[in-house]
């Protein structure tokens, strides 16, 4: 079999193992597929280069698979990169584990401190609220993690997204929207959800309450 017949062959196995990785739903048989196509675009190039000049159509053939996978595997990663990270998870049992809800709560007959997940628009997209009244100026945010592998989840865009300036003589509920990105629509996994808060005095942040949440990833 020629080296061309060879380079066209293998480009079956990366497609192969990209289908069998949406199959299984496993995130690491898709890098695997995506490493496979971007080494077949390479050693296409390569190909094409070292071909004599008299095999015009083999040097067109290998240049339009290497630019092919190259778009292929480009468009994948921008777009439609799958993300399986919740879907072989549990929701863990034996612990107080809650759902979102779909509205805002009043807190109105609630005593201490509550903290509450609301479905936004999409899923894996969520609002936080609670009654925290703090006893000085300062700021709210969240640290979520995901229960069974205590992996904090989205780290940097959640801290950013839930930050909330607060002050003891505020009379509102507050709220903050935020995104979860780790994992994909329907796979459901659970996770602890712990709101700090931090004077503007300074120092370390103080742990209000931490509860948990079963939640989904938002498909990009």
């Amino acid at each position: 079999m020629s080296r061309y017949r060879i380079a066209i062959t293998v480009y079956a196995v990366p497609i192969l193992v990209f289908i069998l990785g949406a199959g299984f739903r496993y995130d690491w048989m898709i890098d695997v597929a995506l490493w496979l196509f971007l080494i077949n675009a390479v050693l296409s190039f390569i190909i094409a280069l070292r071909s004599p000049k008299r095999k015009l159509l083999a040097i067109g053939l290998s240049l339009c698979m290497a630019v092919g996978l190259f778009v292929l595997v480009s468009f994948i990663l921008t777009f439609a990169t799958p993300d399986y990270y919740g879907a072989h998870k549990e929701i863990p049992e034996g612990i107080d584990i809650y759902e979102p809800i779909d509205s805002f709560p009043a807190f109105a007959n609630e005593e201490g401190v509550q903290l509450q997940l609301v479905n936004s628009f999409q899923p894996g997209i969520y609002y936080y609220t609670t009654n925290f009244k703090p006893y000085q100026e300062g700021e709210l945010h969240l640290k979520v993690f995901d229960i069974q592998t205590n992996e904090r989840l989205s780290s940097q865009s959640i801290l950013e997204d839930t930050k909330m300036v607060v002050s003891h003589s505020d009379t509102i509920l507050y709220a903050k929207e935020f995104t979860i990105y780790e994992g994909s629509w329907g796979d459901k996994y659970g996770a602890r959800f712990e709101l700090l808060f931090r004077s503007d005095k300074g120092g370390k942040d103080s742990l209000i309450i931490a509860k948990n949440f079963i939640v989904e990833g938002w498909m990009r």
